[in-house]
């Protein structure tokens, strides 16, 4: 094992360029350093966090960035999965108590925003969202969450959440900021880091009430969850909302919508609400952990489309504005 230790802090320590293939190609033929197949899975495993560190490094050094799945690709011989490689950054991450960015990394474009927003960036470029219509503006492209040194204006009042990409869409064809002031984003349903950061960015910077909308079953709840506390991470706990209201699905909304609508709840479902209404999270909130209850209750989900049934600018023209008048939300 002292072997294995004198060749990760040689590689690590110097910063080295470390061929890889070459050195775990050897391990078959190099009966003295495998010993056992256990031995051989331990210098594999160190093998990919030496390759990941190195391409990190080479990055850094050339100023260049590098989403997670070209990280995967640079040595995508040596891992079984993407998984792999974000297990290893995420343990990098933690260790080092820095977030992803600061490695030179970003996520693929996820989260969309849209509405009446400026972003003014320190080089005085700004960019206008409202004027790229109805396709909104791809998060990643705007927005370092690794940097605050830049200034957001915007005249709206809310910041609303959109669990799917499909409602984001709805609402944004429909020009629904210029019936309620208000700016919408999504992160096509579990928020990236970038979204969520830029979330908890918009409401702290503006001070704007933000409204979550997202279907009436189990997986929107735990949607909702990810972008008040995000998860469990060090990295993704930096993006936590915790001042984020849950707007709908209510159970009482569900009464508008024709019953023909409703979907009976799967095995899976009802297992994840019992998690739900055991979460420390919802129990600190009884009206949220009520609506929980009351879903596995009735045995039935909903979906934000449902409301269509009804009328195809429902959602639009009454459901949003009087819920948001009214201000019901949990």
């Amino acid at each position: 094992m002292n072997l294995i230790e004198d060749i990760v802090l040689f590689n690590l320590g110097k910063s080295t360029s470390f061929n890889t293939l070459n050195w775990v190609g050897s391990l078959q033929y190099d009966q003295y350093i495998i010993g056992s197949s256990r031995r051989k899975n331990d210098i594999i495993n160190i093998a990919k966090i030496t390759s990941i560190a190195n391409v990190l490094h080479s990055a850094q050094k050339r100023g260049r960035k590098l989403t997670l799945r070209e990280l995967y690709y640079h040595n995508s011989w040596l891992f079984k999965s993407q998984s792999q490689v974000n297990r290893i950054v995420q343990n990098f991450s933690e260790i080092l108590q820095i977030p992803r960015i600061s490695f030179g990394l970003f996520p693929s474009p996820k989260g969309i925003i849209g509405g009446r927003i400026k972003l003014i960036y320190k080089n005085s470029d700004f960019l206008d969202v409202e004027e790229l219509g109805v396709s909104g503006a791809t998060i990643t492209d705007i927005f370092d969450p690794n940097d605050s040194k830049y200034i957001i204006k915007t005249n709206v009042k809310y910041l609303l959440v959109i669990e799917k990409a499909s409602i984001f869409q709805y609402l944004m064809e429909r020009e629904i900021y210029n019936r309620i002031p208000c700016l919408i984003i999504t992160g096509k349903g579990f928020p990236d880091i970038s979204t969520r950061k830029l979330v908890s960015d918009i409401i702290c910077k503006s001070g704007i009430t933000a409204l979550y909308l997202g279907d009436f079953d189990p997986h929107g709840i735990n949607i909702y969850l990810t972008y008040v506390r995000g998860s469990s991470n060090f990295e993704s706990q930096m993006a936590a909302c915790p001042s984020i209201y849950y707007l709908g699905i209510h159970f009482e909304d569900t009464e508008l919508i024709p019953s023909d609508t409703r979907i009976i709840l799967s095995e899976k479902d009802r297992s994840t609400l019992k998690s739900l209404i055991e979460d420390p999270t919802i129990k600190e909130c009884e009206i949220l952990c009520r609506q929980c209850k009351l879903m596995y209750e009735h045995n039935y989900k909903c979906e934000l489309e449902a409301f269509q049934s009804i009328s195809s600018d429902y959602l639009v023209n009454i459901y949003l504005p009087s819920k948001i008048l009214k201000r019901t939300w949990i």
